[in-house]
């Protein structure tokens, strides 16, 4: 069963459709920060997972540390592999190349079931 713990988070703008629970990307400027749904499982600019929907010109809460949530975009088996975002932001089993966002702790059964990731970049790209 997915679970949440002791989350660290920022508040970004959306600056396009995102939904819950999946992988952000960081944009903007330093003088206004957005976000928008990560859409690539090699965007190094991911940085965590949004905690509600949002349409653009909306606050979204992006948990960067600690344990969230995440919509699984294909069954996750097991605990300790790393994740990464696939094109719709869902999380998936990292791959070479891929920019981990994560590691499992709680198993997404199939593909839009919630898995439970601990935040943190993992050795940045699998080789």
């Amino acid at each position: 069963m997915a679970y949440e713990a002791i989350l660290n988070t920022i508040t970004l703008v959306a600056t396009g459709t995102i939904a819950q629970y999946t992988a952000v990307s960081i944009g903007g400027n330093d003088a206004a920060p957005t976000c928008v749904g990560t859409t690539s499982a090699t965007d190094p600019l991911v940085i965590g997972v949004a905690q509600n929907a949002a349409v653009a010109g909306e606050s979204v809460t992006v948990a960067v540390g600690g344990i969230t949530k995440m919509v699984a975009g294909a069954a996750v088996a097991t605990y300790g592999l790393r994740i990464a975002s696939d094109a719709a932001g869902k999380g998936r089993v990292a791959v070479a190349t891929n920019v981990p966002i994560g590691i499992s702790v709680a198993q997404g059964s199939a593909a839009d079931k919630y898995l439970s990731v601990l935040l943190g970049r993992p050795n940045i790209v699998l080789a």
